[in-house]
């Protein structure tokens, strides 16, 4: 009876708030660490499959805050993206939209599955006009979908001519030539290869030379296009990096894909 008891008192509401406003308070000093979609600084950040790599109030992660680097301060890079126009964000986190929803003139976020977005739309036959975005997010979404090019051409349709996808994908650690395989079909086979159930492929390198076959103009950020201190402050690569092995792909070195749709000739 008083373990039953103790139990709910630990999983109760008072004891939950209470414990994460204790966990905030405690890795809020020293300051090391700064969340640039957020504000928010610390010690550390929280374990999210790398260990500290997410910020525990908006919850971005290591892509996040690639992205929002490179649109800070490697405009050099970023193929013009205009995050103040028509901006669509696929499958939308939380923390991305944060930046892109007060700075955009129209922001429109779509999503399979999730209600977290104003429109259900499946990213290979989205519900849009051609041309009608100046700029698109996907993150991480392109390693679900069984045919990604089909996905990829539609990213190009609804993107304006000179308008720019930043896209994400989780590579494998060393991958060189990304690897697929349909007959891997079932969630347990997915997860021993893919690293996770609903992953289809691994992407390899060349993952850019793939946007790049859809019609788009490329160009690639990472953790190595900024200074050590401004790594180490917003956490732009893990600190900790996951070990690689069966159904362990690493996806250690995050590559942002700025992508420009080609204009008509």
């Amino acid at each position: 009876m008083v373990p039953a008891a103790l139990n709910r008192l630990r999983y109760s509401k008072p004891v939950a708030w209470l414990r994460h406003y204790a966990w905030r308070a405690f890795l809020s000093f020293p300051v090391r660490r700064q969340c640039n979609l957020c504000g928010w600084r610390g010690r550390r950040f929280l374990t999210y499959y790398h260990r500290h790599v997410l910020c525990p109030r908006c919850g971005s992660q290591v892509r996040h805050r690639l992205i929002a680097a490179a649109l800070e301060t490697r405009a050099d890079l970023t193929q013009g993206v205009a995050i103040a126009g028509r901006v669509l964000h696929i499958s939308p986190e939380y923390c991305l939209a944060l930046k892109l929803r007060p700075a955009a003139r129209l922001y429109v976020a779509a999503d399979y599955a999730t209600a977290d977005a104003n429109v259900r739309a499946d990213i290979t036959k989205l519900p849009f006009r051609d041309g009608c975005f100046d700029t698109l997010f996907a993150c991480d979404v392109l390693e679900h979908i069984a045919d990604d090019r089909a996905a990829l051409g539609e990213l190009r349709r609804v993107l304006r001519p000179g308008g720019v996808a930043v896209l994400t994908v989780p590579q494998q650690d060393h991958l060189q030539t990304t690897f697929e395989d349909p007959s891997i079909a079932t969630g347990e086979a997915r997860a021993a290869v893919f690293g996770q159930p609903d992953h289809v492929r691994n992407y390899g390198a060349d993952f850019r030379a793939r946007v790049e076959q859809a019609g788009f103009r490329a160009s690639e950020v990472d953790a190595q296009r900024f200074s050590p201190e401004t790594v180490a402050r917003h956490v732009l690569a893990p600190p900790v990096p996951s070990p690689t092995g069966p159904g362990r792909p690493g996806w250690n070195y995050r590559t942002i894909v700025f992508a420009s749709a080609a204009r008509s000739r």
